[in-house]
């Protein structure tokens, strides 16, 4: 009885340093969706440039680091960190998403019941740094991670 007693005592321990672990405070953005993107929206950045970078099984143009320009919310250019070289607007549906997009998209997989779903936040603009979304783990190679990163609005 008394080994079943300590076990309980050590699981209601362990349980508190988790949570108090998981807990965040006013200046972390944490993972609360809506939070963030109320924080984003408010500050009403339609132009911005920002470093993106998907990472899935793609050819390798489309996993190459890139600069989106973005004016008035929509992406109006996209070039290659490595040469410079501009991505035809061509190949960009699909692959290279807003900030706007991107919350979009994170909402949708929460929607969908995404098996897995793990984003980061800048902890000042409060937009999406890292995105990880696995829909399925019964399924290989459909999982999506985006990274963004260096974000600098356009005045």
């Amino acid at each position: 009885m008394v080994n079943v007693t300590r076990r309980a005592a050590l699981g209601a321990l362990l349980l508190s340093f988790n949570l108090l672990a998981c807990t965040t405070s006013p200046d972390d953005p944490g993972d609360d969706l809506g939070a963030n993107r109320r924080h984003w929206q408010s500050q009403r950045i339609a132009d911005y440039q920002v470093q993106f970078r998907m990472s899935c099984f793609c050819v390798p143009d489309v996993i190459a680091p890139v600069v989106l320009q973005v004016r008035g919310g929509a992406i109006v250019s996209v070039t290659r960190v490595s040469d410079g070289v501009a991505v035809p607007p061509s190949r960009w549906k699909g692959i290279y998403y807003t900030v706007d997009q991107m919350f979009a998209l994170i909402a949708d997989a929460q929607a969908r019941g995404a098996d897995e779903i793990r984003v980061s936040y800048d902890a000042v603009l409060r937009y999406p740094t890292t995105v990880f979304i696995d829909q399925s783990v019964q399924l290989a190679d459909e999982e999506l991670r985006v990274e963004m990163s260096g974000l600098t609005p356009v005045r």
